[in-house]
């Protein structure tokens, strides 16, 4: 596993938990929303445990169906009737670019592999259901499309693709505008609410980019630089990264920008003179520009302006610019699909090669730690870390803040393993550095208060916590450390009344009844102690400390001290 898999398929443990369906629907983990994805994970679970193995080859057996999805796209709308040469050599450009190995290598990414399975099942059903006309195609359309969306959110935009195709297949001058228009209806509700639901994920982990760090100046000339990145490395699929960065900052930027909106605009002017000959090639140019939309750069998110793995559904739009090539007169014919054989023999190759890096983290982001992006940095470390390698995490986290301050996850992994090696105070600080970036972080707030009550600030302690239980009076941690650290001080009542309120959100914690039954006992209350001792010993017999506490307390005299 490598990158965020761990984060996601094993120490994220929802997923897999009885009652998790409801968890799939609602969770909006790595700001993402993606229930099927969940789903999927979770039907591979029952078969592979946490083994890599099955969840790569889920992925695997995915892209092999879309390259099948591709396939009879192409022919059904790029190739000449009877030609299947075209569109068997569209869909192994497409399926085996070394562009698509971050979607089917990397575990995380089964976003792309599942949506676009859907996505090209629901297209694929359309045009079925145009020369059909029946409910049943349209049923078929419409679940795929919803069952899209519920994958990942860039399948917003399957209705525009859909209007798209009626009006390249002439239905906007032959019917009604209501028909066209009515039978998306559903279509653009699913994708609105998927969009909807993918926004509020992005906005709670902190990932959308404010106007303020990327202005509207910016996005705009962001634009046409991300098409001519995917299509720059679809033809020389040379150097290709799991990250890239794209620094607005540089005098170079706006030149740039200036330059390919140029391209951009010619080309669409091309476009425009092919799609009034209905030639298949301009539906792809179309098909690329509206797969790609949401990836742009008008709606940035996180440090990611561009990724291979965003080119995989705009990939199928340039496959069809291809197959459309390939339809050349008969001279020329065979000289070009020798050619492009030829590249997709490359490809392969390239691809091959390209996939023995996504084997572990030391591979995948040793070679880029000397860059100029954060994330091989943070990457790097954070596989130091689950080595026990923490001052070597330490250098790596702090390499990655030198090229951005305000990566959250580098600053508070930072502090984990500074706490972690006992340096304490400086652990203290740079989680409260991370609250100045994420103030509603629960998890750095009670972190902060842990490190103040390592360093004998109870006060301070006590504080943030109470600051954790202001933005959720139910977080059970944030309440029963609360309590220890009242209890440290002796203020007994206060932290008895917060043991008491932590066991009734959840009355199993078998260390909670030890820690009210101790204090019990400091405060002279036997009794009670003696009857918190048994319970804990109910929930944890192997409780050795309990145990231990509860045979001092029967032999020791009324009055005596603990």
């Amino acid at each position: 596993m490598v990158w965020e898999d761990r984060l996601n398929l094993v120490e994220t443990r929802a997923w897999r938990e009885p009652g998790c369906w409801k968890w799939w629907l609602t969770a909006q983990a790595g700001g993402d929303y993606k229930p099927l994805v969940w789903a999927g994970y979770y039907f591979d679970s029952r078969f592979w445990g946490l083994k890599p193995f099955g969840y790569h080859w889920g992925n695997v057996l995915l892209h092999a169906l879309n390259a099948l999805g591709v396939y009879f796209l192409l022919a059904r709308l790029g190739s000449g009737a009877g030609d299947r040469t075209a569109p068997l050599l569209g869909a192994l450009f497409f399926s085996l670019h070394p562009l698509r190995v971050e979607s089917v290598s990397w575990i995380t990414a089964r976003k792309d592999v599942l949506f676009a399975f859907f996505y090209l099942a629901a297209v694929l059903a359309w045009l079925r259901f145009q020369v059909r006309r029946g409910r049943g195609w349209y049923g078929v359309a419409l679940g795929a499309a919803v069952l899209s969306a519920l994958s990942k959110a860039m399948a917003v935009t399957l209705p525009l693709v859909l209007l798209l195709l009626d009006l390249w297949r002439g239905r906007f001058a032959r019917e009604p505008l209501r028909r066209v228009f009515s039978e998306k209806i559903p279509f653009f509700l699913a994708a609105l609410a998927v969009g909807a639901a993918a926004v509020a994920a992005q906005a709670g982990e902190g990932a959308l980019t404010p106007l303020d760090r990327l202005g509207w100046g910016d996005r705009l000339l962001l634009v046409p630089l991300t098409a001519g990145f995917y299509l720059w490395h679809t033809l020389f699929p040379f150097g290709l990264e799991p990250v890239y960065r794209v620094d607005t900052a540089a005098p170079a930027f706006a030149w740039a920008g200036a330059a390919a909106w140029l391209f951009f605009l010619a080309a669409a002017a091309a476009a425009a003179r092919g799609w009034k000959k209905r030639s298949p090639a301009a539906l792809g140019g179309a098909w690329f520009l509206l797969a790609w939309l949401p990836v742009s750069g008008v709606a940035r998110t996180g440090l990611t302006a561009v990724a291979d793995r965003f080119s995989y559904l705009p990939a199928v739009g340039v496959s069809l610019v291809l197959v459309t090539a390939l339809g050349a007169p008969a001279g020329r014919r065979l000289f070009a699909r020798a050619l492009v054989a030829v590249a997709v023999a490359g490809c392969a190759w390239l691809t091959v090669r390209d996939q023995g890096r996504w084997r572990d983290d030391r591979r995948l982001w040793g070679p880029l730690r000397e860059g100029t992006h954060p994330v091989p940095l943070y990457n790097l470390a954070n596989a130091h870390a689950r080595e026990g390698e923490n001052a070597a995490a330490a250098a790596e986290y702090r390499k990655a803040l030198q090229l951005c301050p305000d990566y959250y996850s580098a600053r508070y992994n930072l502090a984990i393993v500074l706490a972690e090696e006992g340096r304490t105070a400086e652990s203290a600080a740079e989680y409260r550095r991370a609250l100045e970036l994420r103030p509603d972080s629960l998890e750095a707030r009670i972190n902060l208060g842990n490190a103040y009550a390592r360093l004998g600030a109870t006060s301070a302690a006590a504080a943030e916590y109470s600051r954790v239980l202001e933005l959720d009076p139910g977080q059970v941690e944030a309440l029963t450390n609360r309590a220890n650290v009242l209890a440290a001080a002796g203020r007994f009542p206060e932290a008895l009344a917060d043991y008491r309120r932590a066991l009734e959100i959840s009355p199993r914690r078998a260390q909670t009844w030890f820690n009210l039954a101790y204090t019990l006992e400091r405060a002279g209350r036997r009794r009670e102690a003696r009857a918190g001792y048994l319970r804990a010993l109910e929930i944890d017999p192997g409780l050795a400390s309990a145990r231990r506490n509860l045979f001092l307390l029967d032999r020791r005299p009324q009055g005596g001290k603990p």
